[in-house]
């Protein structure tokens, strides 16, 4: 298994480092990802579960770049929103809902599956949890 420090260490060869820009220059290279899944391969770059160490390769490859030794290709912008899909309005409060569980007929378990449920799930959580975080903050 080879640590942050030795990923950077392996990568500033100057074989390597000719190696990798010699990957850059042939336009094969996506994007950074890209490069640190080759390089991960060409050096064995691997943790204990067998998973290629990218976050370790994209440092070094950065502070390489850094000290001018190759340009990356330009870092991706994530598109997307991470935020839930939401209702447009709150969910109305329950009616007639005892304030003891065990008082509650029929109480069933429902798998949100249709995107209609979905909203309303995360509509119900924002709506209960969030003020706990933001009083907490």
């Amino acid at each position: 298994m080879n640590t942050q420090n030795q990923i950077k260490r392996t990568l500033s060869n100057p074989a390597n480092i000719e190696y990798i820009s010699h990957l850059l220059s042939g336009n094969e290279i996506a994007h950074r990802t890209d490069l640190a899944k080759r390089t991960c391969e060409q050096f064995g770059f691997y943790d204990v579960r067998d998973q290629a160490q990218l976050g370790g390769c994209l440092k070094a490859l950065r502070e390489l770049e850094t000290s001018g030794h190759f340009i990356l290709p330009k870092a991706q912008q994530k598109t997307g929103t991470k935020s839930p899909r939401r209702l447009t309005s709150p969910v109305s409060l329950p009616i007639d809902v005892p304030t003891n569980v065990n008082a509650i007929n029929h109480l069933e378990l429902v798998l949100v599956r249709e995107t209609a449920e979905m909203r309303i799930w995360n509509e119900l959580m924002i709506g209960e949890h969030r003020p706990l975080v933001d009083r907490v903050g």
